[in-house]
Parts: C-alpha cells; structure tokens; sequence
C-alpha cells in the first residue's frame, strides 16, 4: 500500500472532501471546519494546517494543527488535534506516521514544542509525548495535555556513540541524569528516587566498575548509558536522552553499544512500571518482563531480561 500525506494548502481540489471528513469522523459542526479551512488556505499566518492520509485515493485518517484546542492553557501552542485513522487500518503504526509529520511540520514552521490534548492514557506515551497536566474546556470537561520536543538532529553535526574515558565527562552525564529523571519522578510523584539524588562522589565510585557510554553532537553529550557484567549477567542502567533529542534512536544506539560490547550474555535492567514509553521501548528491544518489584504506593519497577 502506497500511503500519502497531503496538506490541504497544497491540494486545494480536496477542501471539500477534508472539511466533510472532519467533521463526519471528528463528530463536530460542519461549519466550524468549514470556516477554519477555507480561511487557512489564503491566511499568511503559519497556523491552522489541515492534513489527509490517503491510500490511493481514499482518505483513510487525517488531523490538524492549529493555535488553540478549545483549552484553557493558550499560552501553549502549536496544537497537534483531530487525529484519526479508520478502523481497519489501526495497527499499521499509521497513527504514529501522523504524529511524526506533525512534528516534522510544527518544526519546519519554527515551533520548538508541539501539544495535545486528549483523556487517553498510554497511547501517545510511546511515540514520546510527556504529560505536563490537564486543561479545562469551555463545556467544563478537563482533558490532559502533553508535549514533545520538535527538534531534529539531521541538520546538526554528526551523532556519535562514545566510551566515556575522561572524568570531566561525568560532570555533564550527572547533570543530563537529573533532567532526564524530572519525569520519571513526576509519573510516580516521588522525587527522592535514586537517579535524582545521587552525589557527584557516588557516580565516581560508581565508574570504577561500570562501563559508561555518552551520544554526543559536537561537544554536547545528549545522552548516556552504563552497563557491567557479573557472573554471566550484563546489567544495563540509566539509560537517558536529553528531553529536546529523544525520539530519534538515540536511546537504541545506545542500547546496541551495550549489546555489541557485551556479547553473548543474558542482559537485565529494570524501569518504573508507569512508565509506558521505557516499558515499550525495552520490548521493542526485545526485553521479556521478569518479575515486578513494588517500591512504595506510587513506585514499583518492573524488571527485564533478555538473552543474545
């Protein structure tokens, strides 16, 4: 199957089929889209953007992006909204090309984040959006918001995998750690955990037994990852990407480097439970659920294994 995405700025001949597809799937007033669309075509403002997937020549899911999702935090935008994809395509990670363009488009208009709206829990999780809080509509409903980073890496220097072997480096790594744990410990409301509060001493005792990897741009370490190996067992670790570079396959190179250095082993390493997108990475990775450790009330880690 040959799928497109096309804007409605650009395929003007489907304005019309776009503004009864909206409204039919998204169950809301035709005139609202009909208003907003035809005005986005000529506006020489960057937003509202209407987008179509399309199969051949039949739509099959479409959203939008626009300033505003009938929420009350307009100090946020660009809104990612209306995402939709027929029944019997689901499952074919068409939502998440969909997502994907969004934030390619919300960049390429010079926007750093991109928002959503939605009461579902879990889905947008995988593909990198954070929860940040909820938001009230006029009809007096709340529906939680998250957002995720736009930025790319394609147009900046070249990513590379590093073995940490200087100790300056561990400055920058611990610092990276205690960003990238902030929501970690926001999903289980306890900010004491390990990441968070480990002393500079500790990770130095720490590196004297651990190999340390680091991704870098230029000089700027994005991420990092440890791992050591005891009694036929490799046991990874903090696993981290900085917030404005995750979702882009730092995280799996930097899983790979660990693999490739520690060969034929079993591998374990653990995440928090609620955290649905560490869990969904690790089993894409090909990690298998071990046994579940509950910690205190709002905390229990969820161990993994994998063997290679």
């Amino acid at each position: 199957m040959m799928y497109q995405i096309i804007a409605i700025r650009d395929y003007t001949e489907y304005l019309e089929k776009a503004i009864d597809y909206f409204a039919m799937k998204l169950g809301i007033d035709r005139r609202i889209y009909e208003d907003c669309m035809q005005n986005s075509i000529h506006t020489t403002s960057p937003l509202p953007r209407w987008f179509l997937l399309l199969d051949g020549e039949a739509i099959i899911g479409c959203y939008g992006l626009i300033t505003n999702d009938f929420i009350s935090r307009q100090d946020l935008y660009p809104w990612l909204c209306a995402l939709y994809i027929e029944e019997e395509y689901r499952g074919n990670e068409l939502g998440a090309m969909l997502l994907k363009h969004g934030q390619e488009q919300a960049n390429k208009l010079g926007y750093q984040k991109l928002f959503l709206c939605t009461e579902h829990i879990g889905y947008y999780e995988k593909y990198g959006f954070v929860y940040i809080g909820d938001g009230f509509h006029p009809w007096g409903e709340s529906s939680r918001i998250y957002e995720i980073s736009t930025r790319t890496i394609g147009d900046e220097q070249e990513q590379q995998i590093l073995v940490v072997k200087e100790s300056k480096d561990l400055v920058e790594i611990l610092e990276l750690q205690k960003l990238a744990y902030q929501s970690e410990a926001k999903i289980c409301n306890d900010y004491t955990i390990q990441p968070l509060v480990q002393t500079m001493e500790e990770f130095e005792e720490e590196a004297k037994y651990v190999t340390i990897w680091k991704s870098v741009i230029g000089n700027k370490i994005i991420g990092s990852v440890r791992a050591y190996e005891k009694e036929g067992t490799c046991y990874i670790g903090k696993l981290i990407v900085h917030p404005d570079y995750q979702n882009h396959g730092i995280g799996k190179k930097l899983m790979m480097a660990v693999e490739n250095e520690f060969t034929g082993l079993r591998y374990e390493l653990f995440t928090g439970l609620q955290s649905i997108k560490n869990v969904a990475f690790y089993e894409k990775m090909g990690y298998k659920k071990t046994y579940i450790k509950k910690i205190h009330d709002t905390l229990s880690i969820v161990y993994f294994e994998k063997f290679k």
